[in-house]
């Protein structure tokens, strides 16, 4: 079991279980016991079955910010509090700052990181589409992420709704 660490720059970080609930990224030394998983983070496990995460810490009550970055690197952008089921329009979800037909995100339920529920491009409007034409009235619901990808040259900004 190793789970994928995908970082903020694009970059990737591989930690490995090796017992007594340690983590290392060398196979010895356990040095990702406690590795944050900041906004604009997040990461992907890679196992033979199922298994319990653990994810301690705060969760966050107000909106989060996330920073896109430019020139194509894709980030993934987890649900705030996955264990709250509301939602609320997609074109709610703070879409301003993204750059008109060429911004996108996709949308996954949890453990379906590579099953996409559906991909939507910015209109420029503060709205987003899947036909690039007719604004989205789909909904949203706050226990599913996404991966953003923003090939202009210009770094944008995504808000995530709490769900609190």
């Amino acid at each position: 079991m190793r789970p994928l660490f995908l970082n903020s720059d694009g970059t990737i970080n591989t930690f490995y279980f090796i017992g007594s609930g340690d983590w290392a990224s060398d196979l010895a030394t356990p040095d990702g016991n406690d590795r944050p998983i900041p906004p604009g983070t997040g990461l992907v496990f890679d196992t033979l079955g199922d298994i319990a995460l653990t994810i301690a810490g705060e969760v966050k009550a107000s909106d989060t910010v996330v920073q896109i970055p430019a020139n194509g690197v894709s980030t993934v952008v987890g649900p705030v509090n996955p264990l709250v089921g509301d939602s609320d329009l997609i074109k709610n979800l703070g879409f301003a700052d993204m750059s008109p037909y060429s911004d996108s995100i996709t949308i996954y339920a949890p453990g379906q990181l590579f099953v996409p529920t559906g991909t939507y491009y910015s209109l420029g409007d503060g709205t987003v589409s899947t036909d690039l034409a007719n604004p989205s009235d789909d909904v949203f619901s706050f226990t599913k992420g996404g991966i953003f990808n923003s090939p202009s040259e210009t770094p944008t900004s995504f808000r995530i709704k709490s769900g609190l």
